[in-house]
């Protein structure tokens, strides 16, 4: 098991940082669709809106910086931005990223378990939860389950959550689902974090909390 603490994500965030100063945000508006307020970047994730700007730093809409883990995110998202992005819309599950495999039990149990623990029996309380941080039900043909929200976790990356809640026979059941190119923007610590970041606003009601951030 590995850990990344909160030391190593500064670590990782000023690093980063260091990397965007060297940027055209111009740029990197344009391929990530996102849009410019003078000379910064306003990029969405998920309900709340971020500012970065050209010393590298993230600013939240409080004028603080936000929690590392959405600089880390954030940072990496900036700096991966490619010039011909795959075109492939295809649903798949974290698992079939090329590089998932050493993050598939914390995906596994920090994002879809806890999800699915979290809500069991409490679908309207999870319909709800989405519908509050961006979330609309899905009109993509993926199957029949009790709920299927998409969200606009970053302009280019949706994010699709099912939900079967519990019965008779089976427990609740989550799965989340990126579109194939995703990992052409983020990286798959990074895609596990959005993971992860998406339980803890569903959980909190939309507010954006500090959590321990542990990465097994």
């Amino acid at each position: 098991m590995t850990s990344q603490k909160p030391e190593i994500f500064n670590q990782t965030y000023e690093h980063y940082r260091a990397q965007i100063q060297e940027l055209d945000l111009g740029s990197i508006a344009y391929k990530l669709r996102c849009q410019r307020d003078n000379d910064d970047l306003i990029l969405p994730f998920f309900h709340h809106n971020f500012r970065i700007i050209p010393d590298g730093s993230i600013v939240a809409e409080d004028s603080n910086r936000p929690p590392i883990d959405i600089c880390v995110i954030l940072s990496k998202y900036v700096l991966l931005a490619p010039d011909s992005p795959a075109r492939n819309e295809e649903l798949v599950k974290y698992r079939n990223f090329p590089y998932a495999a050493p993050l598939m039990d914390y995906f596994t149990n920090e994002v879809e378990g806890a999800i699915a623990n979290y809500f069991s029996g409490r679908l309207l309380e999870l319909t709800k939860a989405c519908v509050k941080i961006g979330g609309l039900l899905s009109s993509r043909d993926i199957g029949s389950y009790d709920l299927v929200m998409e969200f606009d976790t970053l302009p280019t990356i949706p994010v699709i959550l099912t939900f079967n809640d519990q019965d008779e026979d089976f427990p609740a059941s989550c799965s989340i689902l990126f579109q194939k190119n995703a990992s052409d923007y983020l990286d798959e610590e990074s895609l596990a974090i959005v993971g992860k970041r998406l339980f803890e606003y569903l959980k909190y009601d939309g507010e954006m909390v500090e959590y321990p951030n542990t990465i097994s």
